[in-house]
């Protein structure tokens, strides 16, 4: 198989923004290939959805609205998929990746920079605090918490472990993204800083 010859350095990934139904086809997503390229009966797996992930089949794949045996990075497409997986299954915090190369996270240690314009309510960010964060990866985002770590002001860096309640996936070389407080109806900055995983 074409994937079995792929080093970590060269995969598929494929976010996904909406799936549905289509009679006489299956399944079908709609979304953008961020790295690599999908060929027609390509082997690839959906990932992201807190369990194991599933082999699927792209049966065919479409740009603006035309057939292709063939889509690139960068290319908005829809994919039929073949495979035991329903609509139901499919969400925005799934990827189709190659099989076997991304890895998710539920906690993790990390450096995190809080910038410097945010106003943390104790005037830090901390451990201590018990505030539900949320942590931004490209498209995908989950509620966290940070459960150990230093204590940091607006502007400093430091280590803190975060623990998220649905897991993140990486390609292996760790978690890089972004840092929010998406606390409703309080008119402040919501970027608190960015964070990139620390790997053993």
């Amino acid at each position: 198989m074409y994937d079995n010859y792929l080093s970590k350095s060269d995969y598929t990934k494929v976010l996904i923004d909406h799936a549905f139904s289509v009679k006489g086809i299956g399944t079908v997503i709609l979304g953008i290939i961020k790295k690599g390229s999908v060929h027609s009966n390509q082997m690839l797996e959906l990932t992201g959805n807190g369990s194991v992930a599933k082999k699927i089949i792209v049966r065919s794949i479409q740009k603006h609205d035309r057939n292709f045996k063939e889509a690139r990075e960068g290319d908005r497409v829809g994919l039929a998929l073949k495979g035991n997986i329903s609509v139901n299954e499919i969400s925005r915090d799934n990827l189709i990746t190659t099989q076997g190369i991304f890895k998710g996270e539920k906690e993790i240690k990390a450096k995190v920079h809080v910038n410097q314009y945010y106003q943390p309510k104790n005037g830090v960010i901390s451990f201590k605090d018990s505030i539900q964060y949320h942590g931004l990866v490209e498209i995908k985002s989950t509620p966290l918490k940070i459960i150990a770590g230093d204590e940091l002001k607006p502007g400093e860096s430091g280590v803190l472990t975060l623990k998220f309640d649905k897991p993140l996936f990486h390609n292996g070389n760790g978690l890089r993204g972004i840092l929010c407080d998406l606390t409703r109806f309080e008119n402040k900055l919501r970027i608190i800083g960015y964070f990139e995983q620390l790997l053993n």
